[in-house]
């Protein structure tokens, strides 16, 4: 019946460790909704970073321990609804969702898929025969896919469901408007926060360093910060920053660290062409701060960062281009606080808090 209350189901991870889909994840729960009722079963295979998306025994029996809890907690609350979160492709993580899934979403009256990690759709087509009908079984007709942003690989329509949305993500606001940078002598600070691995683009972002470093060596630095995805791409990371003085890793920061970090840079560079990419949370946490945003022409980059008016928007693997708007902003710094004036206008006109816990009230008073 139109307007009924929903019991929901959210099965998901919650920090520790810290990565978007688990941080989204607690926020999500945090809501108050007057459309639904949310009750949480807890799944936790992964205790670190590096475990994420990788094989351990201790994971295979966490995950039927898990699918125990759904069961149980289906009942325990009498939930209609279930609510969760798909892989982005990679087979480990689709074992995981078919064990979950084929034998519990039945029991619910709907489903809603909810597209953290993109590219679902994607991997359908290297599985084997057995496996296509394992995927078949576990993501095949739910009542609602939602994605993250309208350029996003089209999961749920391959999926098959029965209504597909875009909401974006919303964040509560930081940023203290009033608190001053420091100088820092006068260097821009350009910044990267994330998951550090190849494919995120931090090769690229190390190699526009070093071609900008030959004609303005001492009036740039470049922070890294986070939490690496493999112990190689660490130690040539480290290599690197060993070996250049405008280069500085931060480790992996939360909370109030994480916001003196936004405080202290001036530019974020976001030049990602990660294969489960779906949102980039972090391009909206510094639209925020009023930082402008140097970001790859990827997924979700483009609904985030309007090119030349709150950011700039670059070809993927292109140092010399994350070099040239590196440049741009260094010899004009004016610019920097004109591009992030319209990034935070940007934020706050539609990636709050309030603007995301509204589309989902919406969405769940719209469900019969």
């Amino acid at each position: 019946m139109l307007g009924k209350v929903r019991k929901v189901l959210v099965v998901g991870q919650v920090p520790p460790p810290y990565h978007g889909q688990a941080i989204s994840t607690e926020r999500f729960l945090s809501g108050k909704y007057k459309n639904a009722q949310l009750f949480h079963t807890k799944i936790q295979l992964s205790e670190t970073m590096q475990e994420v998306g990788k094989f351990k025994l201790i994971k295979l029996l966490r995950i039927f321990s898990s699918l125990l809890r759904v069961v149980a907690d289906k009942f325990r609350y009498g939930c209609d609804t279930l609510y969760y979160m798909p892989s982005g492709g990679q087979r480990v993580s689709l074992y995981k969702d078919f064990i979950l899934l084929i034998p519990s979403r039945w029991l619910f009256r709907q489903t809603i898929f909810h597209f953290r990690s993109a590219g679902l759709a994607q991997c359908y087509q290297h599985l084997t025969l057995l496996e296509k009908g394992l995927f078949r079984l576990a993501y095949y007709h739910p009542k609602i896919s939602i994605t993250l942003s309208r350029l996003n690989p089209p999961d749920g329509e391959f999926i098959k469901s029965k209504l597909n949305v875009v909401i974006p993500n919303g964040i509560e606001d930081n940023c203290d408007p009033t608190k001053k940078l420091p100088s820092d002598h006068g260097k821009i600070t350009f910044l990267y926060i994330g998951s550090i691995r190849q494919t995120k683009g931090v090769v690229d972002l190390i190699d526009a360093g070093k071609q900008l470093n030959s004609s303005f060596a001492g009036r740039f630095n470049i922070i890294l910060a986070g939490r690496f995805h493999d112990l190689a791409f660490k130690e040539y990371v480290n290599s690197q920053v060993a070996a250049l003085d405008f280069l500085n890793y931060e480790g992996e920061v939360i909370g109030e660290a994480k916001w003196e970090l936004f405080y202290r840079s001036h530019v974020l560079v976001f030049p990602t062409y990660y294969e489960n990419e779906s949102f980039g949370l972090v391009n909206i946490e510094a639209a925020q701060f009023a930082m402008p945003v140097i970001a790859t022409d990827w997924r979700a980059n483009r609904d985030l960062i309007e090119d030349g008016k709150t950011g700039f928007i670059i070809p993927v693997k292109s140092p010399g281009s994350i070099a040239e708007k590196m440049r741009q902003l260094i010899e004009d710094p004016k610019s920097i606080d004109r591009l992030g004036k319209s990034a935070r206008d940007k934020y706050l006109k539609g990636y709050t808090l309030e603007d995301f816990y509204k589309n989902f009230d919406d969405l769940f008073k719209s469900i019969s």
